[in-house]
């Protein structure tokens, strides 16, 4: 046998020998291990809030209806938000006569804020319920919003956004919301051709409006 081989096999035995001592170390420390579990990757949680559909196509002068949806992720005892206050703002000179009413996430809510400014297109509203353990959900509906497009006979575009004011809540705990979206609002014209059709002209393909949209005639 070579030096060159017996070198190796020396060092591969040492790296064995190494290996079972430190093998053998850790397995009779238990404050190692309570390190070892303390380092883990907890479970992330926290609280998600948007518009669905996120893009909506409705026809000027007829009423129409979005959902806040809520999401959240981690342990149904101690991350469900109980507390939901929804911050939106939205274009008042397109959009008016907008409601909102609550949605079937929270039980029984009872709704501590109602506020729409139809000057300055904000919406203000926070609902709340007692913290039921037989409740199991993982999402739902916040709430509804309906509204109405304004005659404008033109095609037009607008959104509804969250603002940073929006909270979610677990009791009475820190705001676990993480994320919000908001929506696009598509207003097609009553006479609009590209819903009828126009001499000369073919209506637009359904497949050229964005995935997800829903038209409301």
């Amino acid at each position: 046998m070579s030096k060159k081989l017996f070198a190796l096999f020396f060092m591969f035995f040492l790296a064995v020998i190494v290996f079972l001592i430190v093998l053998n170390t850790y397995a009779k420390n238990p404050a190692l291990q309570s390190l070892s579990h303390s380092l883990s990757p907890t479970p992330a949680f926290g609280t998600s809030l948007f518009l669905s559909p996120s893009v909506l196509g409705v026809t000027d002068g007829e009423s129409a209806s979005i959902s806040v949806v809520v999401d959240f992720q981690g342990n149904q005892r101690t991350s469900r938000p109980t507390f939901i206050q929804i911050e939106l703002s939205y274009n008042p000179a397109v959009l008016t006569n907008m409601k909102i009413q609550p949605g079937n996430f929270l039980t029984n809510p009872a709704i501590l804020l109602q506020k729409i400014d139809s000057k300055t297109g904000r919406i203000s509203y926070a609902l709340e319920s007692a913290y039921d353990t037989n409740v199991k959900k993982t999402g739902g509906t916040a709430a509804i919003l309906t509204f109405t497009p304004k005659i404008g006979g033109i095609y037009h575009e607008t959104s509804i956004d969250f603002l940073p004011k929006t909270v979610t809540r677990v009791k009475d705990e820190a705001n676990t919301l993480k994320s919000s979206y908001g929506a696009k609002i598509i207003i097609l014209p009553s006479f609009n051709p590209l819903a009828t059709g126009s001499a000369g002209q073919s209506p637009l393909p359904s497949s050229q409006f964005p995935t997800g949209q829903q038209i409301h005639r």
